[in-house]
């Protein structure tokens, strides 16, 4: 008996190092990275197996070999990409970004334009980002061909777009028909790979992806890596994503999403298509989850030009669910602002059923008012206090935070859109 449970452990060794590729067959390699837990369920399977064919010969069996326990591959790389729809003209901007894992470095980068008028259907968020995925894989297997990317390798798809991961994951199904030619082409351009997997991440950790999508609409034109690599105009491949416009940098953004570690043990949050929040939306947010809300107002002159920035954050997560910004004109103060951004954001995720709400900004003033521990001496503000107080009481759970501006970036961003553009966008006035 004390040999049969040696060779069983020898065994169990054998089968929790086979390479991936060898049991990931048909609809499992669109998940490529499979968990620990479901390799030791095959594993138990193949040695219940084995235990019915014990003989006296396999019990003097030699232990397996470290060559064949080794891993078939070495290199990660990672995938990232994303869509923006811009609100009044529907033109689609999509960022792709290819790293090397192992150092953060950008391999390959690209934007891509895409005219409302030559889409030929109409493009929802979910749709754009999938046709981004599919650019990205199309570049990736470009890339690998001409041994820029080393094989065997895994490589790993990062979206903060929650619909779409889910779908890879097969854990929601693909219940539109729009989207389900995309997804097919998805599949097989997957399963054309060694090892792949895909996930989401925080819309924190894709700035460098937004930022490509938004300055294809600004230019209205895709950059020459994508025409080079992904439609094919040209043969040789070319080097990582260069533009005096751009402010990105060489490697990968490090996690800069401090939301992620605020774990309320809530169900799991909703995915709100950004900057569309309905009512249709609001089954998907659960009233027992504390959600982040940050905001953010500038006035260039004070008073003068000014806008607003709003976004919303599910606390376990990080996950970007929706984000807006408000043009108030041309004779508002920062204060007033800063005000409408707070007021404009309980609005919208009182809207989408958000019950428990953190309030996070870097304006002390107004943070210090709606708690009540400062007194409102501005008459002008007194207005926005009133409403503000009486958003405050529909919620179940409240509570304010004062951040530094630097972790306020992506309000601060939205509010400088509004007063770049003068116009509004997020929601419905």
């Amino acid at each position: 008996m004390a040999k049969l449970t040696k060779l069983l452990a020898m065994n169990l060794a054998t089968f929790s190092n086979v390479p991936r590729s060898v049991y990931s067959l048909g609809a499992n390699r669109l998940h490529g990275l499979q968990s620990q837990n479901n390799r030791l369920g095959f594993c138990q399977t193949q040695i219940c197996s084995v235990a019915r064919l014990v003989s006296k010969d396999l019990l003097t069996a030699p232990p397996p070999s470290a060559a064949a326990a080794s891993p078939a591959y070495q290199n990660i790389y990672i995938l990232r990409f994303g869509s923006q729809i811009h609100k009044y003209s529907k033109d689609t901007g999509i960022g792709i970004f290819i790293y090397d894992a192992a150092n953060g470095k950008k391999i390959w980068a690209a934007r891509r334009f895409i005219p409302v008028a030559s889409s030929g259907e109409k493009i929802t968020n979910n749709i754009a980002d999938y046709m981004a995925l599919v650019d990205g894989l199309k570049a990736m297997k470009v890339l690998q061909n001409t041994q820029t990317l080393t094989s065997p390798c895994r490589i790993e798809v990062q979206t903060s777009n929650r619909v779409v991961a889910k779908h890879l994951s097969k854990e929601f199904k693909v219940g539109t028909k729009s989207l389900q030619p995309w997804y097919e082409t998805v599949t097989k351009l997957m399963n054309s790979f060694y090892d792949m997997s895909a996930g989401q991440i925080p819309s924190l950790d894709c700035g460098d992806v937004r930022k490509a999508s938004e300055l294809a609409i600004k230019e209205q034109k895709s950059c020459e890596n994508y025409l080079e690599v992904v439609a094919g105009t040209k043969a040789e491949v070319p080097d990582a994503l260069e533009d005096s416009n751009e402010s990105e940098e060489a490697s990968m953004p490090q996690n800069q999403s401090e939301m992620a570690s605020i774990s309320q043990n809530h169900s799991e949050g909703a995915n709100i298509p950004l900057n569309q929040p309905h009512a249709s939306s609001t089954s998907e947010i659960s009233s027992d989850k504390v959600y982040i809300l940050r905001f953010d107002g500038g006035s260039r002159g004070n008073p003068g030009i000014a806008g607003s920035g709003m976004a919303l954050y599910d606390s376990q997560d990080g996950s970007e669910i929706w984000s807006g910004c408000l043009y108030l004109g041309d004779q508002r103060t920062n204060n007033e602002a800063e005000y409408m951004g707070l007021i404009t954001g309980m609005k919208c995720a009182l809207s989408l059923g958000v019950k428990q709400i953190v309030v996070q900004g870097d304006s002390k003033l107004v943070l210090e008012q709606i708690a009540l521990r400062w007194k409102v001496k501005s008459p002008s503000l007194k207005h926005y206090f009133d409403e503000a107080i009486e958003l405050k009481k529909q919620f179940a759970y409240f509570e304010t935070s004062h951040i530094e501006r630097a972790k306020n970036s992506r309000a601060d961003e939205l509010a400088n859109e509004a007063m770049d553009t003068r116009c509004s966008r997020g929601f419905k006035s």
